[in-house]
């Protein structure tokens, strides 16, 4: 057993690599915190946070005063070079975020805990999972729903076939940007599906007038008012723009409805006679990480015992060519966007304001 404590770089000290909103922290449930990153990284015994880097000067002496760290760095490639993490946590803004990614896998770099999401394009995507698949680097990634105990719960009540053959999945997080909340919903159907590919994607989005896009580049982060996704193995996907957070499973025989983030779990069954689910079944879990905790304590243990992880490049890949096919549909007015149909080079920059995702 290796009790040596791995070292981790950040990059990107803002919102959520260093510094949680406290109206955030406030309304968070229990289960969700820590919620960004170097608190995470801080809540796990066998990690040490040692260096950081920000373009910001603000941003990086705030977060160098709040966890204590010396080791402070404008450009990511010097802490690379310099420190020789074990870990580099890269908690960016979408654009730029696959050269840091890039270069610290060609350094050596041991594990990467990406936030979501990967890329603001499928060229850039897959070109950075390819060097995680050729230089064997292992990731966690930002959509930490799936680590979270509440979803893992429900994914194994699924596969004991509690609610019969899973036939769709419904993601309610709100009227939200693509680029910004969607790789969560589009990640939990991937999650919940275990899909491979998919058939096609049809969705209606909103394009801010100011930042009106073209066929191949789309300035703004879209506001997906729906959202239907076909899988190849049958099962489908559905984001409304109803809110609470919710995701429910719809099977053959019963649903299951993940409330709140995992605020609580309700289990409706068919009854004795007709076809009612009205068996209904309130779930106990008791969260014993938050999702952003359990991901880096998952990547410690990738690297120190070679265990497995949550997530692999097939799915991210998978997850981002949705996400992007959401909001071509969305510019060609619902038109079903078939898997591998995305032109060359789309992009979505996913600017809101003055920042993007």
């Amino acid at each position: 057993m290796d009790n040596r404590k791995l070292t981790v770089g950040l990059i990107g000290c803002g919102r959520i690599g260093a510094y949680t909103r406290s109206e955030l922290n406030d309304s968070t449930r229990q289960g969700a915190y820590p919620v960004n990153h170097a608190e995470a990284i801080k809540a796990n015994s066998g990690l040490e946070l040692v260096a950081l880097c920000d373009l910001n000067s603000e941003n990086l002496q705030r977060a160098a005063g709040m966890f204590n760290i010396t080791n402070c760095y404008h450009d990511y490639r010097d802490l690379i070079n310099q420190v020789k993490p074990d870990i580099i946590s890269v908690a960016t803004r979408t654009p730029g975020r696959c050269d840091i990614l890039n270069f610290s896998i060609i350094s050596g770099v041991k594990g990467i805990y990406i936030e979501k999401p990967l890329s603001t394009n499928q060229e850039s995507c897959v070109e950075t999972l390819n060097l995680v698949r050729q230089y064997g680097t292992k990731i966690a990634y930002g959509t930490v729903r799936r680590y979270m105990d509440a979803f893992r719960l429900c994914k194994k009540m699924v596969a004991d076939g509690v609610i019969g053959e899973l036939v769709q999945i419904s993601v309610s997080i709100g009227s939200t940007l693509l680029m910004w909340s969607h790789p969560h919903s589009v990640d939990i159907m991937t999650y919940f599906s275990n899909a491979k590919t998919f058939d096609f994607v049809q969705a209606s989005c909103l394009f801010r007038e100011k930042y009106q896009g073209n066929e191949n580049a789309i300035e703004c982060d879209p506001v997906v008012q729906s959202a239907f996704i076909q899988f190849s193995n049958g099962i489908s996907g559905l984001i409304t723009q109803g809110g609470g957070n919710d995701v429910v499973l719809y099977g053959k025989s019963g649903t299951i409805l993940i409330a709140g983030d995992g605020a609580f779990i309700q289990l409706r069954k068919r009854g004795q006679a007709g076809p009612y689910f009205n068996e209904v079944v309130h779930v106990d879990c008791e969260a014993i990480m938050s999702g952003a905790q359990r991901s880096f304590n998952e990547l410690e243990l990738a690297i120190k015992n070679n265990e497995p992880l949550s997530i692999d490049p097939d799915e991210i890949e998978l997850s981002q060519e949705i996400l992007l096919a959401i909001a071509y549909s969305g510019l060609l007015n619902g038109k079903k966007v078939r898997q591998g149909n995305l032109p060359r080079g789309f992009t979505v920059h996913g600017k809101f304001g003055d920042l993007t995702a």
